[in-house]
Protein backbone atom coordinates (compact mmCIF):
# COMPACT_ATOMS: atom_id res chain seq x y z
CA UNK A 1 0.00 0.00 0.00
CA UNK A 2 2.71 2.41 1.00
CA UNK A 3 4.82 1.58 -2.13
CA UNK A 4 1.18 2.21 -4.56
CA UNK A 5 0.52 5.23 -2.37
CA UNK A 6 4.30 6.65 -3.64
CA UNK A 7 3.86 5.66 -7.35
CA UNK A 8 0.37 8.02 -7.00
CA UNK A 9 2.05 10.77 -5.60
CA UNK A 10 4.60 10.23 -8.19
CA UNK A 11 2.54 9.97 -11.05
CA UNK A 12 0.79 13.64 -10.05
CA UNK A 13 3.89 15.03 -9.68
CA UNK A 14 5.07 14.49 -12.55
CA UNK A 15 1.91 15.42 -14.39
CA UNK A 16 1.34 18.50 -12.40
CA UNK A 17 4.90 19.71 -14.00
CA UNK A 18 3.54 18.56 -17.28
CA UNK A 19 0.69 20.41 -17.47
CA UNK A 20 2.78 23.40 -16.05
CA UNK A 21 5.74 22.96 -18.67
CA UNK A 22 2.69 22.81 -21.43
CA UNK A 23 1.40 25.78 -20.17
CA UNK A 24 4.35 28.36 -20.31
CA UNK A 25 5.44 26.85 -23.82
CA UNK A 26 1.86 28.53 -24.94
CA UNK A 27 2.55 31.16 -23.24
CA UNK A 28 6.21 31.71 -24.39
CA UNK A 29 4.48 31.25 -27.61
CA UNK A 30 1.78 34.01 -28.14
CA UNK A 31 4.62 35.94 -26.03
CA UNK A 32 6.98 35.18 -29.36
CA UNK A 33 4.10 36.00 -31.33
CA UNK A 34 3.07 38.98 -29.66
CA UNK A 35 6.52 40.83 -29.65
CA UNK A 36 6.35 39.82 -33.22
CA UNK A 37 3.41 41.82 -33.87
CA UNK A 38 3.91 44.79 -31.37
CA UNK A 39 7.69 45.62 -33.67
CA UNK A 40 6.07 45.17 -36.46
CA UNK A 41 3.76 47.95 -35.68
CA UNK A 42 6.32 50.21 -33.73
CA UNK A 43 8.68 50.06 -37.17
CA UNK A 44 5.92 50.84 -39.42
CA UNK A 45 8.07 54.48 -39.92
CA UNK A 46 11.52 52.47 -39.91
CA UNK A 47 10.83 49.57 -42.07
CA UNK A 48 12.65 47.78 -42.35
CA UNK A 49 14.62 48.20 -38.49
CA UNK A 50 12.85 45.30 -37.29
CA UNK A 51 15.41 44.07 -34.70
CA UNK A 52 15.41 44.82 -30.71
CA UNK A 53 19.22 44.49 -31.06
CA UNK A 54 19.46 41.65 -28.49
CA UNK A 55 17.86 43.29 -25.68
CA UNK A 56 14.78 41.34 -24.08
CA UNK A 57 11.46 43.39 -23.53
CA UNK A 58 8.76 42.69 -20.89
CA UNK A 59 5.73 40.85 -22.38
CA UNK A 60 2.93 39.75 -19.74
CA UNK A 61 4.42 37.20 -17.45
CA UNK A 62 7.52 36.47 -19.96
CA UNK A 63 9.77 38.23 -22.29
CA UNK A 64 10.40 38.64 -26.30
CA UNK A 65 13.58 39.77 -28.72
CA UNK A 66 13.25 39.66 -32.64
CA UNK A 67 16.02 39.46 -34.43
CA UNK A 68 16.83 40.11 -38.24
CA UNK A 69 19.68 37.87 -39.69
CA UNK A 70 22.38 40.93 -37.98
CA UNK A 71 22.61 44.71 -37.20
CA UNK A 72 25.19 47.78 -37.45
CA UNK A 73 27.15 48.00 -34.73
CA UNK A 74 29.25 51.29 -35.84
CA UNK A 75 27.98 53.67 -38.21
CA UNK A 76 28.76 52.76 -41.37
CA UNK A 77 30.45 56.00 -43.86
CA UNK A 78 30.07 56.43 -47.49
CA UNK A 79 33.19 55.36 -48.16
CA UNK A 80 34.14 53.25 -45.37
CA UNK A 81 35.49 49.36 -46.96
CA UNK A 82 34.57 47.50 -43.63
CA UNK A 83 30.40 46.85 -42.02
CA UNK A 84 30.69 45.89 -38.57
CA UNK A 85 27.86 43.88 -36.92
CA UNK A 86 26.52 42.13 -34.59
CA UNK A 87 27.16 38.56 -36.37
CA UNK A 88 27.98 37.51 -39.55
CA UNK A 89 26.65 34.03 -38.99
CA UNK A 90 24.53 32.85 -41.83
CA UNK A 91 25.56 35.05 -44.37
CA UNK A 92 28.42 33.63 -47.36
CA UNK A 93 31.71 34.05 -47.23
CA UNK A 94 31.75 36.49 -49.60
CA UNK A 95 28.53 38.23 -51.44
CA UNK A 96 25.74 41.38 -51.25
CA UNK A 97 24.09 42.75 -48.41
CA UNK A 98 20.98 45.32 -48.33
CA UNK A 99 20.77 47.94 -45.67
CA UNK A 100 17.76 50.05 -46.17
CA UNK A 101 17.27 50.97 -49.74
CA UNK A 102 21.20 50.03 -50.28
CA UNK A 103 22.01 47.48 -52.28
CA UNK A 104 25.07 48.22 -53.65
CA UNK A 105 27.11 46.81 -50.92
CA UNK A 106 29.09 43.73 -51.91
CA UNK A 107 31.95 42.48 -49.47
CA UNK A 108 34.96 40.19 -49.97
CA UNK A 109 35.64 38.67 -46.96
CA UNK A 110 34.18 38.22 -43.58
CA UNK A 111 34.89 37.73 -39.54
CA UNK A 112 32.77 37.13 -36.71
CA UNK A 113 31.41 40.54 -36.74
CA UNK A 114 32.78 42.78 -40.11
CA UNK A 115 32.25 42.70 -43.71
CA UNK A 116 35.37 43.35 -45.00
CA UNK A 117 36.56 44.34 -48.65
CA UNK A 118 33.26 46.49 -48.98
CA UNK A 119 34.29 47.97 -52.67
CA UNK A 120 34.92 52.24 -52.22
CA UNK A 121 31.96 53.55 -53.64
CA UNK A 122 30.24 56.54 -52.02
CA UNK A 123 27.71 54.31 -50.12
CA UNK A 124 24.78 55.58 -47.93
CA UNK A 125 25.33 56.22 -44.19
CA UNK A 126 23.97 53.62 -42.29
CA UNK A 127 23.31 54.41 -38.16
CA UNK A 128 24.05 51.71 -35.23
CA UNK A 129 21.35 49.42 -35.26
CA UNK A 130 20.13 49.62 -38.54
CA UNK A 131 19.48 46.29 -39.84
CA UNK A 132 21.57 44.29 -42.39
CA UNK A 133 19.88 41.83 -44.88
CA UNK A 134 21.23 39.35 -47.28
CA UNK A 135 21.26 40.64 -51.53
CA UNK A 136 22.39 39.66 -54.89
CA UNK A 137 22.02 41.08 -58.04
CA UNK A 138 19.69 39.29 -61.10
CA UNK A 139 22.28 38.14 -63.84
CA UNK A 140 20.89 38.28 -67.42
CA UNK A 141 18.46 37.61 -68.98
CA UNK A 142 16.20 39.15 -66.13
CA UNK A 143 12.36 38.25 -65.64
CA UNK A 144 9.88 40.29 -67.89
CA UNK A 145 6.51 41.59 -66.80
CA UNK A 146 4.55 38.45 -66.32
CA UNK A 147 3.20 36.23 -63.38
CA UNK A 148 3.89 32.77 -63.09
CA UNK A 149 6.90 30.26 -61.85
CA UNK A 150 10.44 30.74 -62.97
CA UNK A 151 13.87 30.19 -61.74
CA UNK A 152 16.19 32.78 -62.53
CA UNK A 153 20.15 33.43 -61.89
CA UNK A 154 21.69 35.67 -59.83
CA UNK A 155 25.23 37.49 -59.88
CA UNK A 156 25.93 36.36 -56.08
CA UNK A 157 26.00 33.87 -53.41
CA UNK A 158 22.48 33.16 -52.29
CA UNK A 159 23.93 31.38 -49.22
CA UNK A 160 22.69 34.23 -46.64
CA UNK A 161 18.89 33.18 -48.43
CA UNK A 162 16.50 31.01 -46.30
CA UNK A 163 14.78 28.99 -49.09
CA UNK A 164 11.90 28.12 -48.77
CA UNK A 165 11.13 31.12 -48.42
CA UNK A 166 9.90 34.45 -49.99
CA UNK A 167 12.41 36.91 -51.21
CA UNK A 168 11.17 40.16 -52.69
CA UNK A 169 12.41 41.85 -56.29
CA UNK A 170 11.14 45.78 -55.81
CA UNK A 171 7.92 45.18 -54.80
CA UNK A 172 6.97 42.01 -56.03
CA UNK A 173 6.97 39.09 -53.68
CA UNK A 174 8.74 35.68 -54.96
CA UNK A 175 7.66 31.90 -52.85
CA UNK A 176 10.61 29.80 -53.85
CA UNK A 177 11.25 26.37 -52.86
CA UNK A 178 14.79 25.84 -53.74
CA UNK A 179 17.72 27.27 -54.35
CA UNK A 180 21.17 26.59 -55.73
CA UNK A 181 24.45 28.83 -55.04
CA UNK A 182 24.01 31.52 -57.81
CA UNK A 183 19.49 30.61 -58.37
CA UNK A 184 16.62 30.67 -57.15
CA UNK A 185 13.90 28.02 -58.39
CA UNK A 186 10.68 27.24 -58.58
CA UNK A 187 9.69 30.74 -57.68
CA UNK A 188 6.24 31.78 -57.67
CA UNK A 189 5.93 35.61 -58.60
CA UNK A 190 3.40 37.92 -57.77
CA UNK A 191 2.58 36.00 -54.23
CA UNK A 192 0.29 37.38 -51.91
CA UNK A 193 -1.17 39.91 -54.33
CA UNK A 194 1.86 41.53 -55.27
CA UNK A 195 2.34 43.34 -59.02
CA UNK A 196 4.40 42.23 -61.67
CA UNK A 197 7.25 44.12 -62.86
CA UNK A 198 10.15 43.75 -65.81
CA UNK A 199 13.51 43.13 -63.59
CA UNK A 200 16.10 44.10 -66.12
CA UNK A 201 20.01 43.38 -64.99
CA UNK A 202 22.19 45.03 -64.49
CA UNK A 203 20.01 47.15 -61.85
CA UNK A 204 17.44 44.74 -60.13
CA UNK A 205 18.43 43.43 -56.72
CA UNK A 206 16.80 40.38 -54.59
CA UNK A 207 16.93 40.46 -50.66
CA UNK A 208 15.00 38.80 -47.85
CA UNK A 209 13.91 40.35 -44.63
CA UNK A 210 13.60 37.73 -42.20
CA UNK A 211 12.18 38.37 -38.19
CA UNK A 212 12.91 35.62 -35.73
CA UNK A 213 10.60 36.20 -32.72
CA UNK A 214 11.72 34.78 -29.12
CA UNK A 215 9.15 34.58 -26.64
CA UNK A 216 10.54 33.37 -22.90
CA UNK A 217 8.95 32.06 -19.72
CA UNK A 218 10.55 31.53 -16.19
CA UNK A 219 9.67 28.23 -15.63
CA UNK A 220 10.39 25.66 -12.92
CA UNK A 221 12.96 23.60 -14.19
CA UNK A 222 14.19 26.70 -16.37
CA UNK A 223 13.29 29.09 -19.29
CA UNK A 224 10.36 28.14 -21.47
CA UNK A 225 11.34 29.41 -24.88
CA UNK A 226 9.28 29.62 -28.26
CA UNK A 227 10.14 30.50 -31.81
CA UNK A 228 8.49 32.51 -34.48
CA UNK A 229 9.93 33.31 -37.42
CA UNK A 230 8.17 35.19 -40.61
CA UNK A 231 9.48 36.18 -44.54
CA UNK A 232 8.79 40.10 -44.14
CA UNK A 233 8.79 43.02 -47.52
CA UNK A 234 9.37 45.92 -48.14
CA UNK A 235 5.81 46.93 -48.11
CA UNK A 236 4.82 45.40 -44.98
CA UNK A 237 3.25 46.96 -41.81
Amino acid sequence: LAFMGLMFVSLITTGSFSAINDMQSAQALYIAEGGLQYTLALNQTNIPNYSTHGIWTALGVGQFRVDTPTFVTVVFNANDATLTVDSTAGFPSAGRLTIGSDFDITYANKTPTTFTGILPIPHQVHNVNDSVYPATKLANPGLPNICGTVTFNVAEDTGGFIIPGIIFIDTEYFFCTGKDTNQFQNCQRCYAGSPSAAHPPPNSFASQYVLTSTGRVAGISGNAERVVQIHAGPDDH
